[in-house]
Formats: C-alpha cells, sequence, structure tokens
C-alpha cells in the first residue's frame, strides 16, 4: 500500500484587533517610549513597565512613579 502523507492543515493566522488596548498600545510603542524619555525615564525601565502595564501608557507612567 501508499504512503498517505499526513500533514496538519496549515493553521489560519487571526487578524488582531486593532481596537484592542494592547494591540493599540504595542503598535504605538515607540512613540510611547519617546513621549516618556522626553518626562526623563530610561528607555530600559519604559520598556519594562509597558511590559508589565500591557502597553498601556497610563499605567506605565504609574509604574515608573512608584518603582523603587
Amino acid at each position: 500500500m501508499g504512503q498517505v502523507n499526513q500533514q496538519p492543515a496549515p493553521q489560519v493566522q487571526q487578524q488582531l484587533d486593532p481596537n484592542n488596548e494592547i494591540v493599540s498600545g504595542h503598535q504605538n510603542k515607540g512613540e510611547i517610549v519617546a513621549e516618556l524619555e522626553g518626562m526623563g525615564f530610561d528607555k530600559p525601565l519604559i520598556e519594562q513597565a509597558l511590559v508589565a502595564a500591557f502597553y498601556n501608557k497610563e499605567r506605565a507612567v504609574d509604574y515608573l512613579l512608584n518603582v523603587g
């Protein structure tokens, strides 16, 4: 008998919702980082705060102001 090629079906990649707060924040990360750097915060801390705050700028600022 011949061998049947049993490859898994390709998965369809879902589009990310641009209205989602995390998606929006991640897409605007460069602008947010520049703005927070202008406020005097260091880039590595900004990036850490954004991840911790799920890319919500206001939460990230709160994190940056209260770290320490």
